[in-house]
């Protein structure tokens, strides 16, 4: 996918204030021409990886940076994805991730709540640099603090109708991959969220 204004707004904030290294090895899921690294992508250009993201993979790793250029969501496997972006990416290493979270009607296969980010960080032990929703045209940024300032824009109706997130986290230990448990399920929410998360399933 081409590079969008929001982006590249982003990513450029992020290597401005030290959030991303500025020389690095980086691995991209999906061809976005940011650097010229090693890609994977299955429509890419020449110099593209053709791999299939549904499977383990099999290249020289690990990464300072990997990127998930909008790709997981397409992936019918997603936690294989994510593993890989787990396994592809060095100890004190950065993994960004820029998703679907609203609208993107049959974009791919899935849309991602926020949910998912932060119980993948908690299960792995990953610190959360950056978190970011967004919406491409008109462009709007809006940084997220923490979930309860994310609840806040949504019991505001401040989510835009095609946002999609983007999440800067840190891989901090070299230990396997965990696939995580949603947050309400393992007690990982305090009370104020768990009343929210029934409220707004009941809408």
């Amino acid at each position: 996918m081409a590079m969008t204004q929001v982006y590249y707004h982003i990513l450029k904030q992020a290597f401005g204030q030290d959030m991303l290294p500025q020389s690095a090895s980086i691995l991209e899921f999906g061809e976005a021409n940011l650097y010229k690294d090693v890609t994977i992508d299955l429509h890419g250009t020449e110099s593209a990886l053709r791999l299939n993201l549904n499977e383990p993979i099999d290249i020289d790793g690990p990464f300072d940076v990997t990127i998930n250029n909008g790709t997981a969501e397409h992936v019918f496997n997603i936690g294989q994805a994510f593993k890989t972006m787990h396994e592809q990416t060095a100890v004190g290493g950065v993994m960004i991730h820029e998703a679907p979270f609203t609208g993107w009607y049959n974009h791919g296969f899935y849309n991602l709540q926020p949910t998912l980010f932060y119980d993948l960080a908690n299960a792995n032990g990953y610190g959360i640099i950056a978190y970011f929703c967004c919406q491409h045209m008109p462009p709007q940024i809006a940084q997220i603090g923490s979930p309860q300032v994310l609840l806040e824009h949504v019991e505001r109706n401040e989510i835009p109708e095609n946002a999609v997130h983007i999440i800067l986290l840190r891989k901090n230990a070299d230990e396997p991959f965990v696939y995580p448990m949603q947050g309400v399920y393992s007690g990982n929410l305090d009370e104020k969220q768990q009343l929210a998360w029934r409220n707004l399933r009941a809408n």
